[in-house]
């Protein structure tokens, strides 16, 4: 049995980097962390560029994010992070040298990114973690449909962007990387999508539809994110499917509604490449770090949850903290 830990967005610039400065690298995770050092495998998407470059892009946009290296990555190493996402909006916030200096750091820390790279066919390429015997290889690939900024070259730093559709160049890409992770021995792929809307609850159906087809294709876990709050969750053909998996780091403002400061872990064991049980730990996000929910919120935090993935047919359970889906590969079609 193989255990997986997926967050969403952990985004470690702005705010956030300046309260780390301060911290101790496990505060960011508090009790959240001994889930992270139980599992097998930890992946995350990182929101923000780690560099010591203070030139932003000239890009338009509301916020550029830079996390200041030495606090980011004693964080990321105390939380044992295998893997990151880097198929994002935020990523190239300062440009090629901000993207540069992170996967050199990355890399520097044995931590696997896929996503962007130095290269667009690096940009493109699967990452592979391997977890030892009886563990397995697992595959993430990464893309975004957010701020298409291509390289002049192929031969340039840049993001996989992707449009989110069943368009011959998405599903082509699909395909070589799906091909590639099995021909390189990995027994699980994740496919990370940084993708839709920010504050949406519910994914569009082209969303449903290219979840589905990936899944066809052969992909075992959809690993969405970027709309800052969780959506509903699908287990398609016993493969799991999780729209928008939230926030986990971040120093943003609460919306009252939506409740941005709402999350989940979410914990899965699989046997070889079969779903055998999936766990989600309701999370409250504080400034610049994140706990256990405690009651009332706890409850409200996992009674949508519930209400959301109802949508989808999936039926999770309260068990004490947690929700759970048990015996997941039965609902494989």
């Amino acid at each position: 049995m193989t255990s997986l830990l997926l967050a969403g967005d952990v985004m470690l610039g702005r705010g956030v980097s300046q309260a780390m400065q301060r911290m101790h690298p496990d505060e960011p995770w508090g009790d959240l962390l001994p889930l992270f050092q139980s599992a097998d495998f930890r992946l995350i998407n990182l929101e923000s560029p780690i560099t010591g470059t203070t030139k932003p892009s000239p890009f338009r946009k509301l916020d550029h994010f830079r996390a200041e290296p030495i606090p980011a990555l004693l964080a990321l190493r105390s939380a044992r992070i295998n893997a990151c996402s880097l198929g994002n909006n935020h990523i190239l916030d300062y440009e090629s040298p901000g993207l540069l200096d992170t996967v050199q750091y990355l890399e520097n820390e044995r931590i696997k990114y896929a996503g962007a790279g130095t290269d667009m066919k690096k940009a493109r390429a699967p990452a592979f973690v391997d977890l030892g015997p009886g563990r397995g290889k697992i595959a993430v690939l990464s893309l975004t449909d957010q701020d298409p900024i291509a390289p002049v070259h192929e031969s340039e730093p840049g993001v996989n962007y992707f449009p989110i559709d069943l368009d011959a160049s998405s599903l082509a890409w699909l395909d070589r990387s799906i091909d590639e992770s099995r021909e390189k021995g990995a027994s699980l792929v994740i496919l990370s999508l940084h993708w839709g809307s920010t504050m949406t609850e519910r994914p569009p159906s082209a969303f449903q539809r290219f979840a589905h087809a990936a899944i066809e294709r052969g992909v075992d876990v959809i690993h969405g994110h970027g709309a800052h709050i969780f959506q509903g969750v699908e287990v398609f053909r016993g493969k799991p499917i999780f729209y928008d998996c939230g926030d986990l780091i971040d120093d943003y403002g609460v919306n009252p509604v939506l409740r941005n400061d709402w999350s989940f872990l979410f914990m899965l064991d699989f046997d070889e490449n079969r779903l055998r049980n999936l766990k989600l730990v309701p999370v409250q996000l504080g400034y610049g770090r994140a706990r256990l929910a405690r009651e009332p919120e706890r409850e409200l935090i996992m009674n949508r949850m519930i209400s959301l993935s109802r949508e989808f047919g999936t039926n999770l359970q309260p068990q004490g903290e947690f929700l759970v889906l048990r015996s997941a590969a039965a609902k494989a079609a």
